[in-house]
């Protein structure tokens, strides 16, 4: 494949072969592969409320583990009378606590510039884990 561009960076492909260099508009400027992939396919930055949503659904990804329908849900049961549902939510608000905390330490630091811009699933690597209480 042959790339080009225009001068609002659209980008145009044409066969390699040459049969469609007749089609190729005028005005056009030849550039590489690697060029209209790149412009193609952005890179967008992360925002802040990119990490937020993704710390929220490891949340609600955590408590569905445990059989609830979100992080809401598992810690409305903290004043249940069934020891073990007492129990989960809260091991879940302890979990949730932890999270945020962390999770808006990190975000403080990247806002910041003290920390590099770092993809989604590294900055959940970097939140504590939950710890569930044994099931009987």
């Amino acid at each position: 494949m042959k790339y080009f561009k225009d001068g609002n960076n659209e980008v145009y492909g044409y066969s390699a072969d040459g049969s469609q260099d007749a089609f190729i508009k005028t005005g056009l400027t030849a550039i590489t592969n690697e060029e209209a992939q790149a412009l193609m396919n952005p890179v967008v930055p992360l925002t802040e409320a990119d990490y937020t949503l993704a710390t929220q659904r490891l949340l609600d990804a955590g408590a569905n583990a445990q059989g609830y329908d979100s992080m809401l849900a598992l810690v409305s049961y903290a004043a249940s009378t069934c020891a073990s549902f007492k129990a989960e939510a809260d091991a879940g608000i302890a979990w949730r606590d932890s999270v945020w905390t962390a999770a808006n330490g990190l975000i403080a630091q990247l806002k910041a510039g003290t920390m590099a811009e770092v993809p989604l699933a590294a900055f959940l690597a970097l939140l504590p884990a939950a710890t569930w209480p044994a099931t009987s």
